[in-house]
Order: C-alpha cells, then structure tokens, then sequence
C-alpha cells in the first residue's frame, strides 16, 4: 500500500479532512457504484468537511483493512460506526472502495459497494428527518437547514438529541 493511500486512510480514522484531502491529486476522480464519474466540487469538499467534524462530534469510529492490491489499484474495505447510525436503527456502514495512487497522491476512488449493517440508510434518515421537521422541540435546533438534516459540528450535539428521542418514540 502506497505511503499517500495510507496517510489518507489515517487521516479518515482521525477525520482529519485537510490531510485527507492533501492525499488527494487535485481533480481526484470519484467512480460511483453505478458507474457515475465525477471530480469533487468545493461544495462537496465543503459537505465532506463538515461530515468529519460532525463525525468527530458523536464519536464516529473509522476502521479500515486493505482487501486486495492489483495493476496499481488497492481494494479497501472502510467501516464507519457511530451513535447516529445505531439510533436510525441501520447499524455500521461499510464501503469497499478501489484507489489509484499515482504521482505519490489518489487519482481516483472507485465504490465497488457500499451499504449499512441492518437496514436502509435513505428510507431510515427521511423518516427522521420528516419526525424531526414536524417536531416541536427538534424543529427549534440547529438540525434542520434548507429542508434537509444538516450534519456539522454545530448540529451533532442536538442531533443526536432529537435522534435519541425519535428513537424512544419509534420503539
């Protein structure tokens, strides 16, 4: 494993975004699993940014272990564990994801697959976020912005609030 893939991998388990992105060759191109190819805009780097700091916030635990390493390509597989995730009731999250490193920096990450331990992430989080809209106390705190859930480090203290007692009721 190349010394860039593992300073970015270090960098995600201490959600560290600046020295992951350093990791990253400027136009690093992201492979979805539907073959989608895209190069990160800045508000993707922004969304990022803030998903570490929220992540820090509750705790989030990042492992990873190298699967398999072939023509230059190093086969990932990433698990992000967290209070959030187990109050949605999905359980970890888990990605194999393939990395070229090239130039001493990631040129380009492929998602092989993706998915949560125990259940569906989107229809768990909509649900949440519809609860935590229409609530009176949630719907005060700083978790809602744009009509969407915001992951910051602002929001994860309340979120994680409104998540646990939307968690209680939904029992």
């Amino acid at each position: 494993m190349t010394e860039a893939l593992v300073a970015y991998l270090e960098a995600l388990a201490r959600m560290d975004h600046d020295a992951m992105m350093a990791a990253q060759a400027p136009g690093v191109v992201v492979i979805r699993e539907n073959g989608e190819r895209r190069v990160p805009s800045a508000a993707d780097a922004l969304r990022q940014r803030n998903d570490r700091e929220f992540e820090k916030r509750i705790g989030t635990l990042w492992t990873y272990r190298v699967i398999e390493e072939r023509e230059g390509r190093t086969l990932v597989e990433l698990r992000e564990s967290n209070g959030f995730y187990d109050l949605m009731g999905v359980g970890s999250r888990w990605a194999r994801n393939w990395y070229a490193v090239a130039g001493g920096r990631i040129q380009a990450i492929e998602v092989e697959g993706s998915g949560y331990e125990r259940g569906d992430y989107s229809s768990a989080v909509r649900a949440f976020q519809q609860w935590a809209i229409h609530d009176a106390e949630c719907g005060k705190l700083p978790v809602i912005e744009d009509g969407g859930l915001s992951f910051t480090a602002a929001s994860a203290t309340p979120m994680m609030q409104c998540a646990s007692r939307y968690s209680g009721i939904r029992r």
